[in-house]
C-alpha cells in the first residue's frame, strides 16, 4: 500500500513540475518577444548607448 502512495505522489509532482515548465517557458517566450517588439526599439536603442554617455 505504502508503494502505491508514493507511486501517485511521484506522479503527481512529475505532472506539477510539468506544468511548472511550461509556465516558465510560456514566460520567457512571452518576455522575450516583449523585448523584440518594434515598439521598444528606441528604448532598447537607448538602452544600450547608455554606457556611451558621459554625465
Amino acid at each position: 500500500m505504502t508503494v502505491l502512495k508514493e507511486g501517485a505522489t511521484m506522479v503527481q509532482l512529475g505532472w506539477t513540475m510539468g506544468v511548472m515548465t511550461v509556465v516558465f517557458m510560456g514566460a520567457m517566450i512571452g518576455w522575450i518577444a516583449w523585448v523584440w517588439s518594434p515598439s521598444r526599439r528606441a528604448a532598447m536603442e537607448e538602452a544600450a548607448n547608455m554606457p556611451f554617455e558621459e554625465n
